[in-house]
Protein backbone atom coordinates (compact mmCIF):
# COMPACT_ATOMS: atom_id res chain seq x y z
CA UNK A 1 0.00 0.00 0.00
CA UNK A 2 1.73 3.03 -1.14
CA UNK A 3 1.36 6.08 1.47
CA UNK A 4 2.21 8.69 -0.69
CA UNK A 5 -0.96 8.30 -3.03
CA UNK A 6 -3.31 8.34 0.29
CA UNK A 7 -2.10 11.40 1.88
CA UNK A 8 -3.50 14.35 0.97
CA UNK A 9 -0.44 16.59 2.03
CA UNK A 10 1.69 14.98 -0.33
CA UNK A 11 3.11 15.87 -3.35
CA UNK A 12 1.14 13.90 -6.97
CA UNK A 13 3.49 11.79 -8.52
CA UNK A 14 6.25 13.05 -10.52
CA UNK A 15 5.83 13.33 -13.89
CA UNK A 16 6.75 14.35 -17.37
CA UNK A 17 4.44 16.96 -18.24
CA UNK A 18 3.42 20.14 -16.86
CA UNK A 19 1.12 19.71 -13.97
CA UNK A 20 -2.52 21.54 -13.76
CA UNK A 21 -3.13 23.85 -10.95
CA UNK A 22 -5.61 21.86 -9.75
CA UNK A 23 -3.64 18.68 -9.40
CA UNK A 24 -1.27 20.78 -6.96
CA UNK A 25 -1.85 20.24 -2.98
CA UNK A 26 -0.54 23.00 -0.43
CA UNK A 27 -1.26 21.99 3.48
CA UNK A 28 0.14 25.48 4.61
CA UNK A 29 -2.39 27.88 6.69
CA UNK A 30 -4.13 30.14 4.02
CA UNK A 31 -2.51 33.21 4.64
CA UNK A 32 -5.01 36.33 5.85
CA UNK A 33 -4.89 39.32 3.21
CA UNK A 34 -3.97 42.45 3.89
CA UNK A 35 -5.09 45.67 2.63
CA UNK A 36 -1.24 47.38 3.68
CA UNK A 37 1.35 45.80 5.16
CA UNK A 38 2.50 48.63 8.08
CA UNK A 39 5.80 50.27 7.67
CA UNK A 40 8.53 50.38 9.80
CA UNK A 41 7.32 53.82 10.77
CA UNK A 42 3.56 52.76 11.75
CA UNK A 43 4.94 50.39 13.90
CA UNK A 44 7.28 52.70 15.71
CA UNK A 45 4.29 55.13 16.14
CA UNK A 46 2.36 52.67 17.65
CA UNK A 47 5.37 51.07 19.55
CA UNK A 48 5.33 55.06 21.03
CA UNK A 49 1.95 55.07 21.58
CA UNK A 50 1.69 51.75 24.16
CA UNK A 51 4.18 53.11 26.10
CA UNK A 52 2.88 56.57 26.30
CA UNK A 53 -0.38 54.58 27.52
CA UNK A 54 2.06 52.22 30.26
CA UNK A 55 3.62 55.57 31.63
CA UNK A 56 0.46 57.22 31.76
CA UNK A 57 -1.23 54.18 33.48
CA UNK A 58 1.40 53.96 36.03
CA UNK A 59 1.11 57.46 37.12
CA UNK A 60 -2.52 57.14 37.22
CA UNK A 61 -2.12 54.63 39.77
CA UNK A 62 0.92 56.59 42.04
CA UNK A 63 -1.76 58.99 42.12
CA UNK A 64 -4.47 56.88 43.23
CA UNK A 65 -2.08 55.29 45.98
CA UNK A 66 -0.95 58.70 47.24
CA UNK A 67 -4.83 60.07 47.29
CA UNK A 68 -5.86 56.37 49.02
CA UNK A 69 -3.12 57.19 51.67
CA UNK A 70 -4.36 60.40 52.14
CA UNK A 71 -8.18 59.22 52.85
CA UNK A 72 -5.92 57.02 55.23
CA UNK A 73 -4.64 59.31 57.21
CA UNK A 74 -7.92 62.31 57.10
CA UNK A 75 -9.71 59.44 59.12
CA UNK A 76 -7.35 58.85 61.18
CA UNK A 77 -7.02 62.11 61.90
CA UNK A 78 -10.87 62.58 62.69
CA UNK A 79 -10.59 59.73 65.06
CA UNK A 80 -11.87 56.52 63.44
CA UNK A 81 -9.90 53.26 63.90
CA UNK A 82 -9.10 50.78 61.24
CA UNK A 83 -11.15 48.62 63.53
CA UNK A 84 -14.76 51.10 62.63
CA UNK A 85 -17.00 50.12 60.56
CA UNK A 86 -17.37 53.69 59.16
CA UNK A 87 -13.81 53.19 58.19
CA UNK A 88 -13.90 50.47 56.22
CA UNK A 89 -17.03 51.99 54.55
CA UNK A 90 -15.18 55.38 53.74
CA UNK A 91 -12.05 52.62 52.17
CA UNK A 92 -14.11 50.91 49.92
CA UNK A 93 -16.25 54.24 48.52
CA UNK A 94 -12.74 56.08 48.26
CA UNK A 95 -11.81 52.96 45.58
CA UNK A 96 -13.68 54.90 43.24
CA UNK A 97 -11.73 57.82 42.02
CA UNK A 98 -14.64 60.11 41.77
CA UNK A 99 -16.02 59.23 45.33
CA UNK A 100 -11.99 59.75 46.48
CA UNK A 101 -11.82 63.09 45.25
CA UNK A 102 -15.02 64.06 46.63
CA UNK A 103 -13.99 62.86 49.96
CA UNK A 104 -10.82 64.76 49.68
CA UNK A 105 -12.69 67.69 48.45
CA UNK A 106 -14.63 67.99 52.47
CA UNK A 107 -12.70 70.00 54.63
CA UNK A 108 -14.66 68.63 57.75
CA UNK A 109 -15.08 65.77 59.13
CA UNK A 110 -19.07 66.18 59.33
CA UNK A 111 -19.14 66.73 55.87
CA UNK A 112 -16.90 63.57 55.23
CA UNK A 113 -18.95 61.61 57.43
CA UNK A 114 -22.16 63.10 55.62
CA UNK A 115 -20.69 61.53 52.59
CA UNK A 116 -19.60 58.45 52.92
CA UNK A 117 -23.23 57.68 54.67
CA UNK A 118 -25.76 59.26 51.42
CA UNK A 119 -23.17 57.50 49.57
Amino acid sequence: MAASSTSSCSPPPARHYKRSSREHSVCSPVKKKSSKTPSLDDCLDDLDDILKDARERKSRRITEAEEMARVNQILKADGYSESDLFFAQALNLCTHRLHRRAFLNFETKEGRYNYVKVS
